[in-house]
This record gives structure tokens, sequence and C-alpha cells, in this order.
């Protein structure tokens, strides 16, 4: 976790505390079918992105993400939601490594994810309501170096790959039909990362994202 992490997680916990709330809803505490748009921070776990030569350095490192869901209601305290995510890769540590040796190099790099998200209420008492998400994910990971007017793609990010996601939202319901929200997620998939030098690696990495949510 930078300190980018740190100073956006916190702020977006003070905006949600802030906010003006409502009492109740007119279908009650719990929450019903709803569409989520949330911006935020997401950071890397584990060594997936630890160059082959160069252990200490990131080929790619954290950046912005996004995430867009769709959520039907499936009982009283019980949603299903269709999620997509894209994540901004950052490949400033690894150029400014090269830097130092001589070298001019541009990173580019992306995550596109989507998953089914099944997802129980475990506080729903107005305004806040907060629920666990779990279930099957998708990822589509693509990235590439520019040197010297050529372009190499990241065999390591290539391909799709089938994993997990889990996560923790908290609601903070301010009208009956609007919503701010903060979600910290976990995307979990074995044997993403495929280095040529080496065997496949999983690649982790922790979304932090906050924005509003319209009750359908």
């Amino acid at each position: 976790m930078n300190a980018h992490f740190v100073r956006i997680t916190t702020g977006l916990l003070c905006a949600l505390l802030s906010a003006p709330v409502v009492s109740a809803q007119s279908s009650g505490d719990a929450l019903g079918s709803s569409v989520g748009l949330r911006v935020g921070y997401f950071s890397p776990l584990g060594d997936w992105a630890q160059s082959p030569v160069a252990p200490s350095v990131h080929l790619v490192g954290g950046g912005v993400a996004v995430e867009l869901d769709f959520d039907f209601a499936l009982g009283e305290r019980w949603t299903l939601g269709l999620e997509g995510g894209y994540a901004d890769l950052n490949g400033s540590a690894w150029e400014e490594y090269a830097a130092r040796f001589g070298d001019r190099l541009e990173i580019s790099g992306t995550f596109i994810h989507a998953a089914v998200l099944l997802r129980p209420q475990l506080l729903a008492s107005a305004p806040n309501i907060l629920r666990l998400e779990i279930g099957p994910a998708v990822l589509f990971a693509s990235g590439e170096e520019l040197f010297e007017g050529r372009t190499y793609p990241y065999d390591f990010l290539g391909g799709t790959s089938l994993g997990v996601q889990g996560g923790l939202e908290y609601i903070r319901l301010i009208t009956e039909s609007m919503a701010l929200s903060v979600k910290v997620s976990g995307l979990y998939f074995p044997g993403a990362s495929q280095h040529a030098s080496a065997t496949g690696k999983a690649i982790t990495f922790v979304p932090v994202t906050a924005g509003l949510r319209f009750v359908l």
C-alpha cells in the first residue's frame, strides 16, 4: 500500500460520514435492485509484478480504478450483482529504474474484469447498509513496453484468466433513491501471470472505490 492509497481511502470515508442521510426507504431498510458507479484506486498484492531481472522493482503498479455494476434483488436482504471494472496500471517504477541506466521506456497496461457476485446484506438499518460479496470473476490483462520506437508486449499480462472476487461494501443512503458507497474488494486469479522465465504466479489486487448507487 502507498501514500496515495491511504489518502484516497481516508478521504472517501470522511466524505461518507459527513453526507446527509435519510431515515428509511419506502420499501424498508434493505437495499433492493440498484445501479452503482464508483472510482478509486487499486493496489497490487504479491510478487506477480516483479521484474525477473530486478526483483526489487515492479514492472507495473497500482493506479486508477473504475467500477460499474447492476444489482438485482433476490430477496429481502440478498442481491445478485453483475460487475465490470477497469484499472490503469502504473509503470513509473520500472521507467525510473531504466532511466538510471540511460534507457527511456514507456509502460502501459490495463486490467479489465467482470464478475457475478452474490451479495448478502450483513447490516440493513437505514441510513447504513453493510454487505458482503463473493463470486467468480474473469480478468482480461494486457501490457506493453515502448523502447526505441518498438513495442514489446508483456507476456506475463497476456490472455484471459478465471478467478474469484470477494469484498465488502458500505452504503449510506442520502435519499430514498440514491446512496453513497465505499467498496473494498480483493481479486485473485491463480496462475494468471506467465513470465517466460518463470512458472505462473497468481495475480492479486485490491481496488478501493467510492461513488454513487441509484436505487431502482
